[in-house]
Formats: C-alpha cells, sequence, structure tokens
C-alpha cells in the first residue's frame, strides 16, 4: 500500500507539472513580441539644418534596392544588436528588411533606441573610415525611447559629410571639347582631409589624415558645362588655410587657391561654377582658372557674395530644385519657411512682371530662380509620397495628411528628395488678411484660360484638401512667392 501511495502522489505532482506547463506556453501565447519595422526617411517637419535622406556614392544619390545600413540597439531590445545589416527594400518608402532575415523584436515593456549608419560596414562595432580618398559618404539616424508599435520607426537619417562639384566650361582661348576630355585624375584637391574616423556610437567625424585626392566624373555634366565633378568631403566648419585644387589641361596645370573663409559644413553641398581660360601669349601661352559664387543645390541652398552668407533650405523634385522658404522683399528669400510673413505677400504682376526682376523670368525671385509654373506644382504633388487620393476630376487631392495642425499652421509636402513646408499663410484681399491659418495659396507664372486676363492659377492647399489648378483674381488678391530653380 505504501507504494502505491507514493505513484499516487508522483502521479499528481507529474500531472501539476503538466498542467503549469501548458499555461505558461498559453500565457507565451497571448502576449507575443512585436517584431520592429524599420524605414530610412525624413522627419515630417523639418528645421534649417535639414536632414537627408539620401546618400551620395558613385552610382549616384538616391537610395537603391539592396542599399545596407547597419542598425544598432540600446535599451532594452530582445534580442539587441549591433551593426545588424538591413538592406533597403523599397527606394521610393525607405523600406528596410533584415539581411538574415531574422527580425528584432520590442521589449514586453518599456522602449528601446536605435542608431543606424550607411554605408554599413561588415565586422565593424565602433568605427570605421570614411572620406575623400575612397569617395565614402556617412550617414547617421537615431530613433530614441520608441515603444513597441506596428508602425514602421523613421530613421531621419543626416549627412555627416560634405559635397563639392565643379562644374567646368570652356573660356577664350579653350574649346569645350578639350573640357569635356579632362579627366578625374586631372583634378586634384590638396592641403585638405582625406580621410575620417566615423564614431557608429554618436555620428561623430573626426579627421585623421591629410593628402592629395581626385573628385569622381558625372558621366554627364551639368547644364551649361563642358564636364562635371564631383567629391565627398570630410567638413571643415572654421574653414581652413593652405587649400587649392589644381586644373590640368593639355599638359598644362593651374592652381585655384580655395579662399580660408570658405569653410565646408556637415550636409551641405557646395557647387563651384569654373572656367577655364588660356592666353594667347605665342611666348608663353598660359591655362588660367576663375571660380565664380559658391552655391548649393541638392541638399541645401548656400550662396557667399560679398562675404555674406544665406542660407535657406531646398529640395530636388525632378529637375526642378525647390526652394525651402518664401521670398520676402523682391530678390531676396525669408530667413524661415515657419512665418505667415503677411508682409511680403504680392499682387500677380507685381511678383511675375516687375520693372526691375531679378529672376531666371523676370520675376522677384532671387536671381538665379523663377515663379513655378501650374504644371510644375502639379509635379511637385505628383511626387509627394503624403498625399490623399485625387477626385473624380483629377485635379484636387481629397485629404491632406502633410497638414500641420500647430501655428504656424499649413502643409508638409513630403517628396523621396526631402520635404517642403508651404505655411497657410492665406492672402491679402482689399487689405485685409484672409483664410490665414486654413489656407495656402500660392501664385504660379501660369495665366489661367477662363474668362479675365487677370486671372492667375496658384497652389492651393488646406487641412482637408489640396487644388494644383486653381485660378485667382491676380489684381486683388496679394499672396506669398515661392520659387524654383532649374537643376
Amino acid at each position: 500500500m505504501r507504494k502505491i501511495f507514493y505513484l499516487a502522489i508522483l502521479g499528481v505532482l507529474a500531472a501539476v507539472a503538466m498542467l503549469a506547463t501548458g499555461c505558461s506556453k498559453e500565457r507565451v501565447t497571448e502576449t507575443p513580441a512585436q517584431a520592429v519595422r524599420l524605414a530610412a526617411a525624413l522627419p515630417a517637419a523639418l528645421p534649417a539644418s535639414l536632414p537627408a535622406a539620401t546618400r551620395t556614392s558613385p552610382d549616384g544619390d538616391a537610395w537603391v534596392v539592396g542599399d545596407r545600413i547597419g542598425v544598432s540597439t540600446t535599451g532594452g531590445a530582445q534580442n539587441g544588436v549591433t551593426n545588424k545589416p538591413f538592406a533597403i527594400t523599397n527606394p521610393a518608402t525607405g523600406a528596410l528588411e533584415p539581411v538574415d532575415g531574422v527580425p528584432l523584436y520590442y521589449p514586453q515593456a518599456g522602449t528601446v533606441d536605435f542608431t543606424a549608419i550607411y554605408p554599413w560596414v561588415e565586422g565593424t562595432t565602433e568605427s570605421y573610415t570614411v572620406g575623400a580618398a575612397s569617395q565614402t559618404d556617412a550617414l547617421y539616424a537615431r530613433a530614441a525611447g520608441v515603444a513597441a508599435s506596428t508602425d514602421a520607426v523613421q530613421l531621419a537619417f543626416r549627412h555627416l559629410m560634405s559635397k563639392i562639384t565643379l562644374n567646368v566650361r570652356a573660356g577664350s582661348g579653350v574649346s569645350s571639347s578639350e573640357v569635356a576630355a579632362m579627366i578625374a585624375s586631372g583634378v586634384v584637391f590638396n592641403g585638405m582631409p582625406a580621410e575620417a574616423t566615423f564614431d557608429l556610437s554618436d555620428g561623430s567625424i573626426a579627421s585623421t589624415r591629410f593628402g592629395a585626392f581626385s573628385p569622381l566624373k558625372a558621366a554627364s555634366p551639368e547644364s551649361g558645362a563642358a564636364a562635371t565633378f564631383t567629391t565627398i568631403l570630410v567638413p571643415q566648419p572654421d574653414g581652413a588655410s593652405g587649400r587649392s585644387v589644381a586644373f590640368t589641361l593639355g599638359g598644362e596645370t593651374f592652381s585655384w587657391r580655395i579662399p580660408s573663409s570658405h569653410d565646408f559644413d556637415a550636409g551641405r553641398h557646395y557647387v563651384y561654377p569654373v572656367t577655364v581660360n588660356r592666353s594667347t601669349s605665342p611666348v608663353n601661352p598660359q591655362i588660367s582658372v576663375s571660380v565664380g559664387t559658391q552655391t548649393i543645390a541638392d541638399w541645401q541652398y548656400f550662396e557667399r557674395e560679398g562675404g555674406e552668407s544665406e542660407l535657406i533650405p531646398s529640395v530636388v523634385v525632378g529637375e526642378l530644385i525647390w526652394a525651402g522658404v518664401n521670398v520676402s522683399t523682391p530678390g531676396h528669400f525669408a530667413t524661415t519657411p515657419y512665418v505667415y510673413d503677411d508682409q511680403n505677400m504680392y499682387f500677380w504682376e507685381d511678383a511675375a512682371t516687375p520693372a526691375n526682376g531679378t529672376g531666371t523670368d523676370g520675376s522677384i525671385c532671387p536671381a538665379g530662380w523663377r515663379m513655378p509654373t501650374q504644371p510644375e506644382c502639379e509635379a511637385l504633388m505628383v511626387a509627394a509620397t503624403n498625399k490623399g487620393p485625387l477626385d473624380e476630376n483629377g485635379t484636387s487631392y481629397t485629404s491632406n495628411p502633410g497638414w500641420v495642425d500647430s501655428e504656424p499652421k499649413g502643409m508638409n509636402v513630403v517628396t523621396p528628395g526631402g520635404t517642403l513646408f508651404f505655411a497657410a499663410s492665406g492672402s491679402i484681399y482689399n487689405g485685409s488678411v484672409d483664410d490665414q491659418g486654413a489656407w495656402g495659396t500660392y501664385w504660379t507664372s501660369t495665366i489661367a484660360p477662363v474668362e479675365y486676363e487677370t486671372r492667375q492659377c496658384v497652389f492651393s492647399f488646406g487641412d482637408v484638401e489640396v487644388h494644383t489648378w486653381v485660378s485667382s483674381r491676380g489684381d486683388i488678391h496679394r499672396r506669398p512667392i515661392r520659387c524654383v530653380r532649374d537643376r
């Protein structure tokens, strides 16, 4: 009897253990860990220091399928990682998937911090070398305190390097074919940092080696140039002396000394127009190089004239560069996009056809810029990744996901090249501000084919819809001006 009693007790204990095990498994099933979704993207609202989601390498500026990004986590991820490779699967949305097919998971409670770097380098856990010598760009993103969600974590990448483009054209005594035949090794940067260390933990860049290096030559030159050369550059935010660029043409070399006041900041793309000339002296014909005003085209617009600096955000959309701020006084940009700016609204004729227009179209846009056409405004919305559906007429978007409902109210137009903010400035009608905070209406250069010659086209948006074809009386409404420039 004693043995039977012992066996009965053991059987009960075994049953209890099995029941407990079964309950434990059931509890795990009820609260599964949430897999992490990631996307390389721009933030919804941008300050003047515009972050960028593009990268720069010998094959271009845009994300391509298969681009690898290193992701690290701290603060509680169930399977925390360091520099785990993720690959771009959709360049338009920046969607990322783990290369090894093994997802990350959120913790059951609390939050997790994400850092991401581009390019991913295998076996790297702390730092690696980037710079002009290898033409390696460096992008960094951080998303802190992220709680479990089914939404993709938006990794807002920013450029850690600077970029220089030289648009070279033929001057006197030099043919365009000679300039077009220049090779990348015939352009040499001297006295500048060639390499730097990229710290994966905080995205800092530290110069490690100075030396000569050559840029990349573009397969097709920019408009107006016979040859275009571009290089990634280790930032030099405080300027420096002893820097130069040597140009070799037909066995002749001439060096241009970079002014010590020219700084090169992270995230800025500096564009120099360069003209190569050859003297006609039969005794000692020599080439010379003249370098024009320094500007920026792709990441931000930067212009330096007379020692003064003007910095505005800008975004590339197709073949256009859209300014990130409005016109203030004729020929000048406003200092920030985040204002209604009642004082700088214009009748259409005063904006598009002033007596002394500075824009390339004769408008009040700054030199080199012009007013957009109605089809170009339409193309901007087609490129937007955050627009609502079109109405049955195909001219209006029936919702506005980009609407910003905090002061100043307005619209974020998110494109693969960046984000543009348009303040809902309204208009001035009969001397009074109208619809401010509810609608934004911006003049285009297009004249509407309707009953009055004074009816012009505007790009119009509100909190519920966006119109890409709207006409208005240009002689009774004053509206803000947003400019574009051709790439």
